[in-house]
């Protein structure tokens, strides 16, 4: 049996160190969707003997990184990023068909109700309503 970064088709969790939890699958190799869920910046932190150069005066400095991932969002927004590592996910289910995979997805976030998977839901709502408010706005009067 392969090791569970290995597998494909999957549902998987992830817990973070304060026990926050997102649920999700994919039929791709847990380990490359992995990949897309962490920021950079954690996988490859800034070595601390490099000086790192402050902004100047006047020049733009690089706006905050946004993560479309609820779990990329959440490492760069909360304390728990500094006990990253790759064991927090876990696999929950292996699917043997891509509607298997929706159902078991579906099934574990009825069930688990995990904290982060609502932040995503809650996430899109905001992004529809703003999207919304944006069309709104340029409308005649």
């Amino acid at each position: 049996m392969l090791p569970s970064h290995h597998q494909s088709n999957v549902i998987y969790q992830f817990v973070c160190h304060f026990d926050s939890r997102y649920v999700g699958r994919t039929s791709q190799r847990l380990e490359e969707r992995i990949k897309q869920h962490i920021p950079k910046s954690i996988v490859n932190p800034p070595t601390p003997h490099i000086r790192q150069s402050l902004p100047r005066r006047g020049k733009a400095t690089n706006p905050p990184q946004f993560h479309q991932y609820a779990i990329g969002q959440h490492l760069d927004n909360a304390q728990c990023a500094s006990h990253y590592n790759q064991d927090k996910f876990s696999v929950l289910a292996r699917a043997r068909t891509p509607f298997h995979l929706s159902a078991l997805e579906a099934t574990f976030i009825k069930s688990r109700n995990p904290l982060l998977c609502s932040t995503c839901v809650l996430y899109a709502k905001l992004q529809m309503v703003c999207h919304s408010l944006k069309s709104d706005a340029s409308l005649p009067q």
